[in-house]
């Protein structure tokens, strides 16, 4: 009896120790049905209604996304709490070529997919509105002020120098002048202007001469004078006399009766004058 008793307690050992081994010897398509990981996200499509435009065009977005829990587009601005659906579109205005981007996540990890859009810049003529100068005539010397207002314009130059499309610019040439401005627009092509100041030399007294600055009384003088940028000259004295209305070039002679000064006073178109002075000493 006590014989059958320890083969049964070994049976059922032996049972137990079978079936803690057959659950190590489960076949792998039997542990595979126990976990399936998440599957990655994928992108079917996301497109563009147009893929190039003309500024101020409106362009639709669709996409189309599967085992995604989120969807982000790059490019986009969006309040806090908008939330993009899986499959979905939505309006865009680009001003200038942009590329969109669109990120899928879930669980299974991140897909992502991009659409870009070209904006056509549009083709347009620069335009000089204005361009002036303070005046046209000057004295040598004188400040002049050119002033320039350019729109649609890439680049201005004054002159061959950059400047900004709206400006102003102090200047005291030398000489008549005339200054250029350009303008490039956005259609490649270059649009000018000009204007020109002249400017009147001051006069110049090149010469002024006595034959003798010492002499006795009652003897003759020649006083000889020579200019440049001068219409008319005249000589007077000290003592009040004047001599109207000589060339620019020229001699007179006279006889001193005591000691003077003679002054010569040049005039150019503007009236504006140059003298010099001799003082005959008479005897």
């Amino acid at each position: 009896m006590k014989k059958n008793k320890g083969i049964l307690r070994n049976m059922k050992t032996g049972f137990m120790i079978a079936c803690i081994l057959s659950l190590f010897c489960l076949p792998l398509t039997s542990v595979k049905a126990l976990y399936e990981p998440p599957k990655a996200p994928k992108v079917l499509f996301f497109t563009a209604s147009q893929n190039e435009i003309m500024p101020g065009e409106t362009v639709t977005l669709t996409w189309y996304v599967l085992n995604a829990s989120t969807v982000d587009i790059l490019g986009i601005e969006k309040v806090e709490e908008c939330i993009w659906p899986i499959v979905g579109k939505t309006e865009v205005n680009p001003t200038n070529t942009t590329t969109y981007v669109l990120t899928a996540k879930g669980p299974g990890g991140t897909a992502s997919a991009s659409v870009t859009i070209n904006v056509i810049e549009e083709k347009t003529p620069a335009i000089i509105n204005s361009f002036t100068a303070s005046a046209e005539e000057i004295d040598e010397g004188n400040v002049v002020t050119l002033e320039w207002d350019v729109s649609d314009a890439v680049l201005v130059t004054l002159d061959s120098v950059e400047v900004e499309a709206q400006g102003s610019l102090e200047l005291t040439p030398a000489e008549t002048t005339t200054y250029v401005l350009e303008a490039v627009g956005t259609d490649g092509e270059t649009v000018s202007e000009s204007v020109t100041v002249t400017v009147i030399p001051k006069p110049e007294i090149i010469s002024f001469t006595a034959s003798s600055d010492t002499v006795e009384k009652g003897t003759l003088v020649t006083l000889s004078w020579e200019t440049e940028n001068v219409t008319y000259c005249e000589i007077v004295t000290d003592d009040g006399l004047k001599l109207a209305d000589r060339a620019p070039i020229g001699q007179v002679s006279i006889t001193p009766n005591k000691t003077k000064t003679y002054t010569l006073i040049a005039y150019n178109v503007n009236e504006v004058t140059a003298e010099e002075s001799i003082t005959i000493t008479v005897e």
